[in-house]
């Protein structure tokens, strides 16, 4: 009988831990008081502590990416404008007083200097924060060229053109020029830096289809 007794009050004992232990709606173990309130263990407070900045974090380095207006998605987003919405418009005028050839050497060569003139940027920049440094060194050398590609984004496209020693050899060729060399720039001083891929363009049925479909990218 006593061990009868004891097995009831050890069973009694077991069913009341089990019902002071239970799981919260969020599925985290929590206690319960004599008072029936729900407990929340101290170690869970501290993670949530933890995770909230990391959270808010992540959120704001996601609304700066989206409010970004040189973004590597914008850039994209900006030359495929061009490719497909600004050309067609320009070519079916250029067609009719400006030779083929021309018009996609400039093309290439704008996109080329660009890339050129901004690596000579980059290379300033190195000589002036030193070619290795410590990690903060890295970021405001980062940050230069970032406020450099903001600089350019808010310049006017023809006083940039301006800066460039190719020049088009009609004024009709002068709004093509300007944002093809803008837009060059934007695109070098990415990280990684982006160029169209003209090595595998291949045109369409069009033959004044000069702007590759593709863009390729290199680390800084």
């Amino acid at each position: 009988m006593n061990t009868y007794g004891q097995r009831r009050r050890s069973g009694r004992r077991s069913r009341g831990r089990a019902r002071r232990a239970k799981k919260s709606p969020e599925g985290t173990e929590t206690d319960t008081n004599h008072e029936g309130r729900v407990v929340i263990k101290e170690e869970e407070v501290q993670a949530e502590r933890v995770a909230a900045p990391l959270v808010v974090s992540i959120q704001t380095a996601d609304i700066e990416r989206m409010n970004n207006p040189v973004s590597r998605s914008r850039l994209i987003e900006m030359y495929r404008r061009l490719r497909l919405i600004q050309w067609p418009k320009i070519k079916q005028q250029l067609k009719l007083h400006i030779t083929r050839d021309h018009t996609e050497w400039l093309i290439q060569t704008l996109f080329k200097e660009a890339a050129a003139e901004m690596d000579r940027k980059k290379e300033l920049v190195e000589e002036m924060f030193g070619l290795t440094g410590t990690t903060q060194v890295e970021e405001y050398k980062e940050s230069t060229l970032q406020n450099l590609q903001m600089a350019l984004f808010h310049t006017r496209k023809e006083d940039l053109l301006e800066t460039c020693k190719i020049r088009p050899s009609n004024e009709d060729l002068r709004p093509l020029a300007s944002e093809c060399f803008w837009l060059g720039c934007l695109m070098a001083l990415s990280n990684p830096s982006l160029q169209p891929d003209w090595e595998n363009h291949t045109p369409g049925m069009d033959p004044w289809d000069f702007f590759p479909q593709d863009i390729k990218s290199s680390v800084m």
